[in-house]
Parts: structure tokens; C-alpha cells; sequence
């Protein structure tokens, strides 16, 4: 009911987030679903600005089928270890899709199409 209430207000702001947004969906609907949430982010109120943004999360592959590349932010845990003291520590890394041939060069902020493909993969083989 939030979700309606917040698509059909005409001078909607903000953001909405919308965790799992496949649950209770049927998989054939999937796309649909992601269109009208990539409209609704798109939605241009009388201004001329974007003042809409739509976050999700999820686990599903046929959401991140859906998506761009540049609408995916993938977020993993990188260990690194210390070769001389043998530390370790880790940290969680934010990556977006490629928007350019330069970003391919920077894996640590970056996910190039063959790495989304090997996630979405390994995602259908743990499904």
C-alpha cells in the first residue's frame, strides 16, 4: 500500500527503498516490475529535475537480469592479509556497473558485464 501511495503522489521527492522487491512477485512479472520502478525513478516533476530515486536490494538473478549495468552497485567483502604480520582485515566494497571503457581499469569501484554475468551465475547455481 506505501509502495502505491508513493508512485501515485504527482510531487513525489526523495527516495524510496524497497528491499526485495521480487517476494510475493510471480518471476514472469519481474520485468514489468523493473520497468515501472526504472519509470518511476525517471518520473520528471513540473521543475525539471529528478527529485525521485528508487534503491533496492536483492538476491534474485532476474532482477539484476533486468537491470543496466549502470543501475547496479554490488556490494562484497574484500580480506586482505598482511604478508609480513599476517593481519588480516576486511572490508566491505561498493562496486557499480561500467559507464565507461576507463572504469574497466578500476576493479576496486567497478564490475565489468563478464563479472555481473559470473555473479548472476553463481547465483542461479545457489538457487
Amino acid at each position: 500500500m506505501a509502495l502505491l501511495t508513493v508512485l501515485n503522489d504527482p510531487k513525489r521527492r526523495g527516495v524510496l527503498c524497497f528491499e526485495e522487491p521480487e517476494n510475493g512477485v510471480h518471476e514472469g512479472r519481474i520485468p514489468a516490475l523493473v520497468r515501472f520502478l526504472r519509470h518511476a525513478a525517471a518520473f520528471d516533476s513540473e521543475g525539471g529535475e529528478a527529485p525521485f530515486q528508487v534503491i533496492t536490494n536483492t538476491h534474485s538473478p532476474q532482477v539484476v537480469e533486468e537491470l543496466k549495468d549502470t543501475e547496479i552497485v554490488v556490494a562484497d567483502s574484500v580480506m586482505h592479509i598482511d604478508p609480513t604480520s599476517n593481519e588480516r582485515s576486511s572490508r566491505t566494497r561498493m562496486r557499480t556497473g561500467v559507464t565507461a571503457v576507463g572504469d574497466m581499469f578500476n576493479p576496486e569501484r567497478h564490475l565489468t558485464r563478464a563479472e555481473i554475468e559470473r555473479i548472476l551465475r553463481h547465483a542461479h547455481d545457489n538457487a
